[in-house]
């Protein structure tokens, strides 16, 4: 006792007054104990006032200096920990310590190859470097310790030298502290991101938004419970580090090479990025889609490309798919040597976004900070490289059929149109009003009743109506009482009922509408929907309620394609019943009736087609001839009746089925099978399925196949069809609703995925609008403070060092 009060006392100074209670109570403790001796008092004073002296050491003696350090080994990913640091450095009681640290790329066979180390000359000046080897992280055992690095020895591409490992540093600091190298737009996150190392022995993972760190919690406690402290404390929402420095980065903070600046003169720049993840998905098609975009701005002379590959793209591909390496290099190189374009391959991705004016490339982190700055991105899609300039390909979910046409909306843009079944011409007969002209599967299910069609919407925000007899399109907004999240899917199909009402079926809105085409009232019965569970066992590719749906009377037949339940809906009085048919782990994704059994074929192969008597509640199962090999565990899509025999459509399946109902007996249907035997063309086409659902009038079938965009007009009886793609040139009034869509898009910084709208169309209209090579900033502010996250994280950190 007597030597900690000495102590004390050398380093703060035998006179100085903060700390004259802790050395008092020192003294009395030095008494107690010779009282304890002595036999005069017991354990629990001594205790009491060991106590004591323990608060007042925390009160008296609290360090007025912390020391930090900040680890980076890939400089141009340190972006996610700088403006900490910048707080930190400026904050005259903090020793902030910036340490590169050396890492190896990894080779083919997993191994660790050359080591790699980026030092002080890859960091701009307001950065002070030490070198590793002279900070003994071991001996110094900072008090935080940040890093962007959460992967340890599990990164396929690089690793960090292992002593750098999270599982390590958390036993040399008080408070390890783990940043995401990476940002989302939409507060969306891949799941194997939320239990990375970094996650699991970090004391606390700073994430951008609440939003974000809801799946941050609810993955974490999935995986480990609180095996590693509770979730909701280790993750905490306080910004990104990388909008702080996208924020605070203007054009003429920038050094730029003057051979750029020549390049660039007066044109406009397009950043064009690419990614490591989706060079991996695309393989060959990844480098065939760098040799088209190239292509494109090699032949335009009126905008300037920046390419800035990922800093990892090389690297990715030495280790994951080195029989592409050589190619991949070759067309660097062309490029290059070109001289036409920049090649950005250095840590500096802020200047790229300051000098740049619209952003085209891969759906990465970079796209968030681009939007950040206000600036227009479009997402590219690798699988797409043929030429978009002269017409556009028409994709359709859904279709129906009135005064001999058929009728549809696009499912990549917001437009109407009519076929013509005698010359199967395509007319655009315009765009729905309030919903952007680029936006896209606005509408899903589509009805015809009294001369008026009524669109179910999927992405759109209201319910879309067409009047066809007076040419004029009209909307039916949703209830406001509903709370939903209007970026969700909505309603997946409609159906009129004899009389005057339709049934709206909900993909992911929370309620089944009834809406009376007399009155215009909107019913609703959302009780149903909170009633389902969601914890089933089947997985669907999209995760939505329900599908489609068959009336019967006054009632419809609505099966939850989650689990094994048939909702039962009464129009008249809007009550509700669930029904089980079959096993748990079987969902159904259609529904036909035949006068008197339902039939409902299941998404998958372990399930079967059912026959189900609603009265008796009876069910008989047929199952599948074969496994049914599919995607997304949508085998069959849905089931169409004709007579006697039922078609199984297949979705995501590699068999179309007929089934005998009679003979209880299934066959191949040849004309729908020829397109399960296509092989997938990403390069032409951007849907994998099949079919989507198909429309009978009378004895002919019309479908329309996503795989090769073509759509199906097939004669049951006799067999013939005819198959086709339908097309419509991009001029006039599609031309000027599409750039008009564009440039709203170029003015206000939104984001698009290249589709019907292509990258010549962007350069296009990004040189007729009037755009600022600055900054804007425009749609951080919500996330990230205005750019002074790096201060919150650096000030929360510090409380919680403290224990405050």
């Amino acid at each position: 006792a007597l030597s900690a009060g000495a102590f004390i006392e050398s380093v703060e100074g035998a006179d100085n007054p903060r700390i004259a209670g802790t050395i008092a109570l020192l003294a009395e403790y030095c008494e107690l104990l010779y009282r304890a001796h002595k036999g005069e008092i017991g354990e629990k004073q001594l205790r009491k006032q060991l106590i004591n002296m323990e608060n007042s050491v925390r009160n008296e003696l609290a360090p007025d200096r912390i020391e930090i350090a900040f680890l980076s080994y890939n400089a141009s990913m340190s972006d996610s920990i700088e403006s900490i640091y910048l707080a930190a450095n400026s904050d005259p009681y903090c020793d902030a310590y910036w340490i590169p640290i050396p890492y190896c790329e990894r080779r083919p066979d997993g191994s660790l190859g050359a080591m790699r180390y980026e030092g002080a000359e890859c960091y701009g000046d307001g950065i002070e470097c030490v070198d590793w080897r002279e900070y003994d992280i071991e001996a110094r055992r900072p008090d935080v310790i940040f890093t962007f690095n959460p992967y340890d020895g599990g990164n396929l591409v690089t690793s960090v030298h292992p002593d750098f490992y999270c599982e390590r540093l958390r036993d040399l600091t008080d408070l390890l502290v783990y940043v995401p190298y990476f940002v989302t737009a939409d507060d969306t996150v891949e799941k194997h991101f939320c239990t990375l190392a970094g996650c699991v022995f970090a004391h606390r993972v700073i994430l951008q938004s609440e939003g974000v760190r809801g799946v941050y919690v609810r993955e974490f406690r999935k995986a480990y419970g609180n095996r590693f402290g509770r979730p909701e404390d280790k993750f905490v929402a306080l910004g990104s580090p990388k909008f702080d420095k996208v924020i605070n980065t203007k054009r003429e903070d920038c050094v730029l090479p003057d051979a750029w600046r020549k390049l660039i003169g007066d044109r406009k720049v397009i950043f064009y990025n690419t990614s490591n993840g989706a060079l991996l998905a695309g393989n060959e098609q990844y480098l065939r889609k760098l040799r088209h975009v190239l292509d494109t701005f090699k032949n335009r002379g009126d905008v300037a490309l920046w390419w800035r590959p990922h800093p990892l793209n090389e690297a990715t591909y030495s280790s994951m798919r080195p029989q592409l390496l050589a190619a991949y290099k070759r067309i660097i190189a062309d490029y290059r040597r070109a001289g036409w374009g920049i090649y950005d391959d250095t840590a500096d991705l802020h200047r790229a976004i300051a000098w740049t004016d619209a952003y085209y490339g891969d759906g990465s982190s970079v796209v968030a900070l681009y939007v950040a700055a206000g600036k227009p991105v479009m997402i590219q899609h690798v699988f797409t490289h043929r030429k978009m300039n002269d017409c556009i390909s028409l994709a359709i979910n859904r279709f129906c059929f009135a005064g001999g046409s058929v009728w549809f909306a696009a499912t990549e843009f917001n437009g109407l149109f009519r076929l013509n079944l005698d010359t199967w011409d395509v007319l655009y007969i315009g765009s729905f009003p309030n919903e952007p002209f680029t936006k896209h599967d606005m509408y899903d299910g589509v009805i015809e009743f009294n001369e008026k069609l009524y669109f179910a919407p999927l992405t759109a925000s209201s319910i879309g109506v067409y009047d066809i007899a007076k040419g004029k399109f009209e909307t039916i907004e949703l209830p406001y009482d509903v709370e939903f999240d209007c970026n969700k899917w909505k309603f997946s199909d409609a159906i009129v009922r004899v009389d005057r009402k339709l049934v709206f079926v909900p993909s992911l809105y929370p309620a089944i509408l009834v809406y009376d085409t007399l009155s215009g009232k909107i019913d609703i019965c959302s009780d149903v929907i909170s009633s389902l569970s969601r914890n089933s066992e089947i997985s669907t590719v999209d995760q939505c309620s329900f599908r489609f749906a068959f009336p019967l009377g006054n009632k419809v037949f609505i099966p939850y394609n989650q689990g094994n339940k048939i909702v039962i809906f009464d129009i008249d009085t809007m009550d509700w019943e669930l029904r089980t048919v079959g096993r748990a782990n079987v969902a159904f994704c259609d529904i036909e009736f035949d006068g008197k059994d339902f039939w409902l074929p299941s998404y998958t192969s372990d399930g079967g087609l059912f026959r189900w008597n609603y009265e008796t509640d009876e069910f008989t199962v047929f199952p599948f001839p074969h496994k049914i090999a599919n995607r997304y565990n949508v085998g069959i899509y849905a089931v169409l009746r004709y007579g006697e025999k039922l078609r199984l459509i297949p979705g995501y399946g590699n068999s179309a089925w007929v089934f005998d109902m009679p003979t209880q007996t299934y066959c191949v249907d040849e004309v729908l099978q020829s397109e399960c035997d296509i092989e997938y063309d990403a390069g032409l086409h951007r849907g994998e399925a099949n079919y989507t659902k198909p429309v009978s009038v009378g004895k002919t079938v019309y479908a329309q196949c996503p795989k090769t965009n073509r759509f199906f007009e097939y004669n049951l009886e006799t067999g013939r069809h005819r198959k086709e793609e339908l097309t419509v040139p991009k001029t006039g009034r599609i031309k000027e609703a599409l750039f008009q869509s564009l440039a709203y898009l170029v003015r206000s910084g939104g984001n698009i995925t290249e589709g019907v709208a292509g990258l010549a169309d962007m350069a296009d209209v990004l040189m007729k609008e009037n755009t600022n090579k600055g900054n804007k900033g425009s749609n951080s502010a919500r996330q990230n403070d205005c750019g002074k996250s790096g201060e919150a994280i650096l000030a929360h950190c510090i409380r919680q060092w403290r224990g405050n």
